[in-house]
């Protein structure tokens, strides 16, 4: 598996891996926001790669954090560690940058992510209620990276 920079020729690929992805997810990222995502300063679109497209992790750089606005394994390639690999790139991404945590936003519901995110690290620092949608509470989480790496 390899990681690369996605750049505007894969809008294609990255609107159907979305769609296959998180096909139920009214807040899955649309192709005009794949679009301006690609060409916004300050963000960053990783894809991982083998053979194909295998996951995706975005990223967006905002005051001393670096904030995960998605990630996301294809179905049958999850539990594979390439979740793993893709938050490793974003600590030290991060760690490069100076930046001093790691904040996402998750279902409070989406039990799997909120697993990988807690081996990974990450606290709770918020509860966001009907974040995704009346009903659908979000949390925000937090990994601090004031001190050395793991």
């Amino acid at each position: 598996m390899r990681l690369r920079c996605a750049r505007s020729s894969d809008l294609e690929a990255l609107v159907a891996f979305e769609n296959r992805v998180f096909p139920d997810d009214p807040s899955r990222i649309l192709r005009r926001q794949w679009a301006a995502l690609l060409g916004r300063p300050g963000a960053v679109v990783v894809l991982a790669e083998g053979g194909r497209l295998l996951g995706v992790l975005v990223l967006e750089r905002r005051g001393g954090t670096l904030r995960i606005l998605s990630l996301g394994v294809e179905p049958e390639a999850r539990r594979s560690g390439i979740a793993r690999v893709l938050l490793d790139f974003a600590e030290r991404r991060a760690r490069r940058e100076g930046r001093g945590a790691l904040r996402l936003e998750v279902g409070a519901e989406n039990h799997p992510a909120r697993s990988l995110y807690a081996k990974a690290g990450f606290a709770v620092v918020a509860v966001l209620p009907d974040y995704y949608g009346p009903g659908r509470d979000g949390l925000r989480l937090e990994r601090r990276l004031d001190g050395p790496g793991r």
